[in-house]
């Protein structure tokens, strides 16, 4: 069940990210009619800015939530509701001015928390056994994702961009995200916090778990 529902919250969250990454700044420079120059400036400005962000979050915020103890789930949690605020930026701005896409980085570098902490609830959940099987299982659904977003985001902006409705694919993007930020508080959470006996059948052994330790029964198979 973990592996299941922590598949579905990267499905939901890294395909419109991946998807809004394709089409975001070439949205900020229409609306904004940034000429090619300064959209040379920007652009740079802005990456120059997401990368110091993202650096601080893996490397300060990350151990502040280690210290403080948060639960991977309110990890993943934090990350998709900051995927789904980032892309209602990008949804909003008509309405705001260009300094908001700036500011905009600080939602977009809590996006990157979610592998860290889906990662974690794994190694934490499953056995040793089970995890390499795991981890395979949820770099091929970011590939998956990787390849799926950017096709239907950019074709979703295409057409809607010529019904004048350019800012839609945001919006589904955005609405992803939450589903996503709703299956972790709901299914992810409750297997996280749950005390009862996890047991997993496969083709390395059972593996169960109480408390956070896993043993293999090998008597099973003798």
């Amino acid at each position: 069940q973990i592996l299941a529902w922590t598949s579905l919250v990267m499905l939901l969250g890294v395909t419109p990210e991946m998807g809004v990454a394709e089409i975001a700044l070439i949205y900020v420079n229409d609306v904004y009619s940034l000429k090619s120059e300064d959209a040379k400036r920007f652009n740079a400005t802005y990456f120059a800015i997401l990368g110091g962000a993202i650096l601080f979050t893996q490397l300060i915020v990350v151990k502040i939530f280690d210290v403080c103890k948060v639960r991977y789930s309110s990890t993943i949690a934090i990350s998709q509701m900051a995927n789904a605020v980032h892309m209602l930026v990008y949804a909003s701005l008509h309405f705001v001015p260009l300094w908001a896409v700036y500011l905009n980085t600080i939602p977009t570098c809590f996006v990157f928390l979610s592998a860290i902490g889906v990662n974690s609830l794994i190694t934490d959940r499953m056995g040793k056994g089970e995890y390499g099987f795991a981890m395979g299982c949820l770099s091929a659904v970011s590939g998956i994702s990787g390849v799926i977003g950017p096709l239907m985001f950019s074709q979703l902006f295409a057409a809607l961009g010529k019904r004048g409705e350019p800012y839609v694919p945001f919006l589904i993007g955005s609405a992803m995200a939450l589903c996503g930020f709703f299956v972790t508080i709901l299914p992810v959470r409750r297997i996280e916090l749950s005390p009862k006996r996890l047991v997993m059948f496969s083709h390395s052994g059972i593996y169960s778990r109480i408390e956070g330790d896993f043993e293999s029964d090998e008597s099973e198979y003798e």
